[in-house]
């Protein structure tokens, strides 16, 4: 299933990760992928541990918990940061399995990964994208003045209910 999510980053929050993006510094993108992935993986991204990647991350999660729609549609338990990718000059990430439980940078955290949600931007340069996991797609070229988020799920184990009491 695929939703879209408008207007999960407001015009400001968008120019503000526009401008993060442009000055901070970039690495290569295999620093985050798993070992399949990282054969196929030819992007850049900034350090998780960068202040711009830090401070950006902070702004979409913060985004995200206060969208009604995503929040119906993907009923998080935990949100893994983040990661911001850029393509340019023919880079792609091509077929691959993504990493479906993720270590947060910095912490003993483990996070399980069954939802995509790559924002997609006005702001951003045409080979910019920000999101939380890329599934091998490139992103979509945007005329939308504010972030617009897709999420679709990915398949997973089914969740545990609690008894009701």
């Amino acid at each position: 299933m695929l939703i879209r999510i408008p207007d999960v980053l407001n015009p400001a929050e968008t120019a503000q990760a526009a401008q993060l993006l442009q000055a901070g510094e970039w690495v290569d993108g295999r620093a985050t992928a798993g070992h399949q992935s990282s054969r196929v993986k030819d992007n850049v991204q900034p350090p998780e541990d960068s202040p711009a990647a830090r401070q950006l991350g902070e702004t979409v999660l913060g985004a995200l918990g206060r969208n009604p729609l995503f929040l119906s549609a993907a009923l998080p338990a935990r949100i893994f940061p983040p990661l911001f990718d850029r393509y340019s000059g023919g880079q792609s990430f091509g077929t691959h399995v993504d990493n479906a439980i993720r270590q947060v940078g910095g912490t003993p955290h483990r996070v399980r990964t069954n939802l995509s949600a790559p924002p997609s931007s006005a702001t951003r340069r045409n080979t910019t994208a920000a999101n939380s996991r890329r599934a091998g797609r490139q992103s979509p070229r945007s005329a939308r003045p504010a972030a617009t988020a897709l999420a679709w799920g990915r398949a997973a184990a089914p969740r545990r209910r609690e008894p009701r009491q």
